[in-house]
């Protein structure tokens, strides 16, 4: 699964074009290697988005089990995702009707 997502994330055109836009403003001329220094940056990139997702991953997974088995809490979620469908449903009504 690692490899998959990770060829995925090398094949894919709009996550080079990230990189080759945003990267070279902070390279810096203390170092004659932009290539290192643009392999660098990538790195720290990747393992700061590493980091976070497992972050994230880690709380949902604590949280889960809290918001599953309160009946209150799963019911407010339910409604608020049935919220988010119905608004979108209107705008999408609203957009065809126009």
């Amino acid at each position: 699964m690692f490899r998959r997502g990770f060829v995925v994330n090398i094949s894919n055109p709009k996550i080079m074009l990230f990189f080759t836009a945003f990267l070279p403003q902070f390279l810096g001329d203390a170092l004659e290697n932009p290539v290192l220094q643009l392999l660098m940056l990538g790195l720290i990139l990747q393992i700061l988005g590493l980091l976070t997702d497992l972050a994230i991953g880690y709380a949902a997974g604590a949280m889960r089990d809290r918001v599953l088995h309160r009946a209150g809490v799963r019911m407010l979620l339910e409604r608020l995702a049935a919220s988010v469908y119905a608004a979108l449903a209107t705008v999408l009504l609203a957009d065809a009707v126009q």
